[in-house]
C-alpha cells in the first residue's frame, strides 16, 4: 500500500503545471526564509547537479532526432516499463488482501477477523485523499502549502 501510495504522490507532483510549480516553489523557499531567519536551516540541502545528459539529447550527446528508430523504440519500452511494476504490485496488494481477509474470518475467531478487517480498511482513506485530490487549483494550493509547512517533518 505504501508504495502504491508513494506512487500516487510522486505521480500528483509530476502532474502539476508550470503555475502550480511557481507556486511550489515559492512557497518552499518563503518557507526556507523563515527558517533562515529563525536560525533553523540546519537541513536545507542544495540541490546537486544532475549526471543525466541534457534534455533534448540521447545518452550519448546525439539530438532525440538523431537517436534512431532503435533508441526511440528502447525509450518507449523502458518509459512503459516503469508503469508495469504499479500494476503488478496493485494486483498482488489486492490478492494478498483478500486472501488475508478470506483466512481471518474463515479461520481464526471472530475478534482476529474484526482487527485485520479493521487494519485493512483504516489505510482506505489515505488512498482516496490521494485519488481525490483532483484538478481544483484552490485545493492545490492549499495542499502545497501544507506540504511546505510539512517539508518531511511529520
Amino acid at each position: 500500500m505504501a508504495a502504491a501510495l508513494g506512487f500516487l504522490t510522486s505521480r500528483w507532483l509530476q502532474r502539476l503545471d508550470a503555475d502550480e510549480k511557481a507556486h511550489l516553489e515559492h512557497e518552499f523557499e518563503r518557507r526556507a526564509e523563515a527558517e533562515r531567519r529563525q536560525g533553523n536551516a540546519g537541513h536545507l540541502s542544495s540541490s546537486s547537479s544532475s549526471s543525466s545528459p541534457p534534455r533534448g539529447h540521447c545518452e550519448d550527446g546525439e539530438k532525440d532526432l538523431e537517436c534512431g528508430e532503435a533508441k526511440r523504440i528502447l525509450y518507449a519500452y523502458l518509459s512503459i516499463s516503469l508503469f508495469v511494476p504499479l500494476l503488478l504490485l496493485i494486483v498482488g496488494a489486492i490478492c494478498m488482501i483478500s486472501g488475508l481477509l478470506i483466512s481471518a474470518w474463515s479461520q481464526h475467531p471472530l475478534v482476529v477477523a474484526i482487527l485485520t478487517t479493521t487494519a485493512c480498511a483504516a489505510t482506505l482513506p489515505f488512498l482516496a485523499g490521494v485519488l481525490l485530490i483532483g484538478r481544483d487549483k484552490r485545493r492545490r494550493k492549499s495542499i502545497i502549502s501544507r506540504l511546505s509547512k510539512m517539508q518531511g517533518d511529520w
